[in-house]
């Protein structure tokens, strides 16, 4: 029997607290690894792991993102081959096409022991994102040693990952962008990041029409932006992490009403994604508040900041 845990939990939006923020910090905590006070080879598991979820992020949601970023922990990090990483990937998008579209709740007398994992979740089409993101997974193994000093080096510095990501794009490892680096970033070190997942959820928050920003400089601007409007809130969202501020955002924007547990991606020792609830709907919601009273509005509005669309 599986100890189920509950993936999404219910956000209670306030006049003080208009993101939950005070939640975010309980999610942070199921996301940290502490990682660098690992040994070496835990370390480089870590960085490789934290990239490998974060490249099967694009096109996916929390449970798929999941479920792919942990199948591939089945290939050791010193495998750089990027066909060996689709390869595997859809050999298990075909072992799932071939449960079809059912229930397996019946299957624990009669599926083969491989199938055990699935149990009682419903199968659906496997989603394996961007087949090219996949492959980017095996070019990241060919840095990892690099990318191991780069990381540690940062968190000397503060761990904000400012230092990490610019290092990291020096590289010009294929498909890593500042997206990609600034999420690896975030499952690395979720309590301290100072940097933002510009992606197509926070693009549309910012009220952009663009899926993406269009170089490293619009990027950073967009940051500040963001990092503007936390710091406006008050003195509850002064000291927060600019990475966790935008956790809050995000799952506003994604799923109102409601956190995303994100430890089925922490980069050491993950949730199992077949272990965790996904399923919203067997919960209550908290009623969502006003933001802030009205005169707190036009306070805000006179220094731009009314442009998420909460």
């Amino acid at each position: 029997m599986f100890i189920r845990k509950i993936a999404q939990i219910p956000a209670q939006y306030t006049d003080e607290d208009p993101f939950d923020i005070d939640a975010v910090h309980q999610m942070v905590g199921d996301l940290k690894s502490d990682w660098y006070m690992e040994s070496p080879e835990r370390q480089t598991q870590a960085i490789g792991n934290a990239f490998r979820a974060s490249l099967t992020s694009p096109q996916q949601d929390l449970k798929w993102n999941s479920i792919v970023y942990q199948d591939l922990a089945d290939i050791p990090h010193q495998v750089t081959d990027p066909d060996i990483y689709e390869n595997h990937i859809r050999q298990k998008k075909s072992q799932w096409d071939n449960f079809g579209q059912t229930a397996l709740d019946t299957l624990g007398t009669i599926a083969p022991a491989e199938q055990t994992p699935y149990l009682p979740h419903m199968i659906q089409k496997y989603q394996p994102g961007i087949w090219g993101n996949i492959r980017n997974a095996g070019y990241v193994h060919n840095h990892l040693d690099e990318l191991r000093q780069i990381a540690l080096e940062d968190v000397a510095r503060g761990a904000d990952g400012n230092y990490f990501r610019q290092q990291v794009l020096n590289l010009q490892i294929p498909g890593v962008g500042p997206k990609i680096a600034s999420f690896a970033w975030l499952l690395l070190n979720p309590d301290q990041s100072k940097l933002s997942t510009l992606d197509v959820h926070m693009m549309r928050a910012l009220k952009q029409d663009k899926d993406s920003p269009a170089n490293l400089g619009d990027y950073r601007n967009l940051e500040e932006e963001l990092s503007r409007y936390k710091d406006a809130l008050g003195p509850k969202y002064k000291d927060v992490p600019l990475g966790m501020f935008q956790w809050g955002v995000w799952d506003k924007q994604r799923t109102p009403g409601f956190h995303q547990d994100h430890s089925g991606l922490r980069p050491l020792d993950p949730t199992p994604w077949h272990q965790m609830d996904w399923a919203p709907n067997k919960r209550t919601r908290f009623p969502q508040k006003k933001v802030a009273p009205e005169g707190q509005q036009s306070l805000l509005g006179k220094i731009h900041l009314s442009w998420l669309p909460f």
